[in-house]
């Protein structure tokens, strides 16, 4: 999967973007974490500081986070460490500039099931 990321302009101009997007804000989350794995490695306790997660709730939201930058490829695990890959560098550079970035999301359809007969 080719995850090309845009300014946030959707179809028709409209500022909503694709359908089915994941959106990078200036200093949120995703910005902080790849403004610490630039830095170098970090744990995953080291990101949820620099992420300013204090509470489970807050670390839970932050797992999450780290996750959506794993599945952009925007940063890489082996084992208890992360760090940042050239396309996280780039990201990092555009959303340090004060620009929101949109990543678009393939959806795969959900086969609906229908059970015929009686139960078993």
């Amino acid at each position: 999967m080719d995850n090309q990321f845009h300014s946030g302009k959707g179809p028709g101009g409209s500022e909503q973007g694709p359908p089915a997007c994941r959106s990078y804000s200036p200093f949120g989350k995703c910005h902080r974490a790849l403004s610490r794995l630039c830095d170098g490695k970090a744990d995953v306790y080291e990101l949820y500081e620099a992420m300013g997660a204090q509470t489970p709730k807050a670390r839970s939201k932050c797992w999450h986070a780290l996750g959506a930058l794993l599945t952009d490829r925007l940063a890489w695990k082996s084992g208890p460490e992360y760090g940042i890959t050239s396309e996280g560098y780039a990201a990092l550079q555009r959303l340090s500039a004060g620009e929101r970035l949109t990543f678009e999301i393939e959806v795969a359809p959900v086969p609906s099931v229908r059970v015929f007969g009686r139960a078993a």
